[in-house]
């Protein structure tokens, strides 16, 4: 569950199952392109557009919404990470130690709908942000090795592997 977040899966702290267990699982609990996952217990209402499979099997804490094809899917992500779908989860999670938001309420959300146009240019704003996000990201570990470089060899030599990122 707490690899989840607005930005994607975190796969810095995960635990491993053995590979019969996985392959038992899959079919089931596998994140699949195309789908977003979506937190129904502890952080109720943390959705994610997947735009890659993921090998690894989730939490039955999490569920796997397949779309249709009429709402853009990042769209559909933002709105369910909103503060509109936030409140009405507050108003129907129930759990005194940890929440838990029923699959049949979350069923009966109400999702905004836009003209198809406006809809379609939130969602490509919304996978731009996730690109970026991601390139910048990418741009850090890669200035942090440079650092390492700079620091176990010279300065020269990591500017060299600067270089050649960029070519």
């Amino acid at each position: 569950m707490s690899n989840l977040s607005k930005q994607g899966f975190d796969f810095g702290n995960v635990n491993y199952i053995n590979h019969q267990l996985y392959q038992n699982l899959k079919n089931d609990y596998e994140p699949c392109k195309g789908e977003i996952s979506l937190s129904k217990d502890a952080t109720p209402g943390i959705a994610f557009y997947l735009d890659n499979c993921i090998k690894g099997i989730i939490s039955g804490g999490i569920l796997r919404l397949k779309l249709k094809d009429t709402i853009p899917p990042y769209y559909l992500e933002l709105v369910l990470n909103s503060i509109f779908v936030q409140l009405q989860i507050e108003k129907f999670a129930g759990g005194s130690v940890i929440k838990h938001w029923k699959p049949s309420e979350i069923l009966n959300t109400y999702i905004p709908r836009l003209k198809i146009d406006k809809e379609i240019s939130i969602s490509d704003l919304v996978m731009k942000s996730h690109d970026a996000r991601r390139h910048a990201k990418l741009l850090l570990e890669k200035a942090k090795r440079a650092v390492e470089i700079a620091i176990e060899e010279n300065e020269d030599k990591a500017m060299e592997f600067l270089n050649d990122i960029v070519k």
